[in-house]
């Protein structure tokens, strides 16, 4: 797995889940919190200058090129632009149509 480690007991990760990508907060080797979205939206949000995404329990928020990850409303650690965008990226791959 291609985890993003936040802190001692707390990392994220991305995996996709037929056309969409779960966004997963782990505590230690337990799955703490997901969100399912869409990959376009996720590029939109990457795109955008600053914003908020995601309502309930995980949410994202980008400021001054990170992404900061929140849950239950309590920020639990960011992560910088590019690697997210990375995660993203090696995370989703479309299926091909033959």
């Amino acid at each position: 797995m291609n985890r993003i480690k936040l802190d001692d007991k707390l990392s994220f990760f991305i995996e996709q889940e037929e056309k969409r990508l779960r966004l997963i907060v782990f505590n230690n080797n337990e799955e703490l919190v997901c969100h399912k979205a869409n990959p376009i939206d996720l590029k939109r949000f990457i795109e955008s200058e600053e914003g908020h995404l995601f309502k309930g329990r995980l949410q994202l928020d980008k400021k001054d090129g990170s992404i900061f990850l929140s849950v239950k409303g309590d920020t639990i650690g960011a992560i910088d632009l590019p690697e997210f965008e990375r995660l993203i990226n090696q995370s989703y791959q479309p299926k091909q149509i033959t």
